[in-house]
């Protein structure tokens, strides 16, 4: 009798080692995956700041471009001209009267 006892005990050892394999087996690869994830993860976290700080740049370009653009459109308008011409070239209309004081 203790031989079939043995006997029946022999395997559900085997079969509780080969389940405990498979328990760290499959732990093992769930680490693994895991670990893979998280690598990912990070990094798409990090280029993501990057996209973020790259469209921040670009915002503030396109606002510098439309205020150099406004610029430009001001230094190219009559009222610009008029301006320079009055204040540095001491330039005057036709019919305009001076009067200068003495």
């Amino acid at each position: 009798m203790n031989e079939r006892k043995k006997a029946k005990r022999k395997p559900k050892k085997k079969s509780m080692l080969k389940r405990l394999l498979k328990l760290f087996t499959l732990l093992g690869f769930v680490a693994f995956f895991s670990a893979i994830v998280l690598t990912n993860y990070r990094s798409i976290v990090s280029l993501d700041a990057q996209l973020n700080g790259i469209n921040d740049q670009i915002a503030k370009g396109e606002e510098e471009k439309l205020a150099l653009d406004r610029d430009q459109a001001y230094y190219e308008s009559d009222e610009f001209i008029e301006k320079i011409a009055r204040e540095q070239l001491g330039l005057i209309k036709r019919d305009e009267i001076i009067f200068i004081q003495k």
